[in-house]
């Protein structure tokens, strides 16, 4: 008796309580608009850090062809300021096909791949990565990644000679076998999925000592039909070097 006297007070006490309105549901906020005003911020940063210290030979073929629609730069890899050069000059945010590491020393290098943060940062500023751990499945990604991008009228930035230094440079026989002719496949995947020509920029970093001024130098061209991909890299390769 007691007991049923008790849960009927306690009834009343929370039927006399005000009915607290339900929450809304907040929605989960998309993380593509704040990955775009982080991209317009490092694109503002990069113009700052280079003001004045950037030297264009000839047309700045990036910006016009960007505007157009999507573009390939095939790069050299001389320094690792080069991808800040290339988000100075480029109207869009700049992606990079590129395996994540350093070079340390001639016969050391530090690889980023598997450090808890590192490749989510590294993603932000536009690094696509090429695991070399894992060659096939890791290029397959890239190979996505980066036809994705082309695919929404971006920028891809590849290094076709796969690495910075000599005949010496470490993972260099791995790096031409990831790199020499993925950039070349990734147009031609792209094309065929678009059905369109994609201009590839060929360009050209290098560091002025007199003016202390990074010189870039470009021309424009296009994937030529049915290509030999490995033929094809090499002869780009050269190309590159030679402007």
């Amino acid at each position: 008796m007691a007991l049923r006297l008790f849960k009927r007070r306690i009834e009343k006490k929370e039927s006399s309580k005000p009915k607290s309105k339900p929450k809304p549901k907040q929605s989960k906020v998309s993380s593509k608009p704040r990955q775009e005003n982080f991209h317009k911020r490092y694109k503002a940063f990069c113009r700052r850090l280079l003001k004045n210290k950037i030297e264009i030979k000839g047309r700045n073929i990036i910006e016009e062809e960007s505007k157009k629609g999507p573009i390939m730069i095939m790069s050299t890899h001389k320094h690792p300021i080069e991808t800040l050069v290339y988000d100075a000059i480029a109207p869009k945010k700049v992606f990079f096909l590129s395996d994540i590491g350093q070079v340390i020393s001639s016969n050391k290098y530090l690889r980023f791949q598997g450090i808890p943060g590192v490749n989510n940062i590294l993603n932000l500023f536009g690094t696509i990565e090429i695991n070399r751990k894992q060659p096939v499945k890791g290029l397959r990604k890239a190979i996505e990644k980066s036809t994705d991008i082309l695919k929404q009228d971006g920028v891809l930035c590849i290094f076709p000679k796969g690495y910075r230094g000599g005949s010496e440079a470490l993972d260099r026989s791995l790096a031409e076998s990831t790199s020499r002719s993925s950039g070349i496949y990734i147009l031609q995947k792209a094309e065929a999925e678009m059905k369109r020509k994609i201009p590839i920029i060929f360009s050209k970093v290098e560091y002025d000592k007199t003016t202390k001024k990074y010189v870039v130098k470009m021309e424009k061209g296009y994937l030529p039909e049915n290509a030999d991909r490995k033929k094809l890299a090499l002869e780009y390769i050269d190309r590159i070097e030679r402007l």
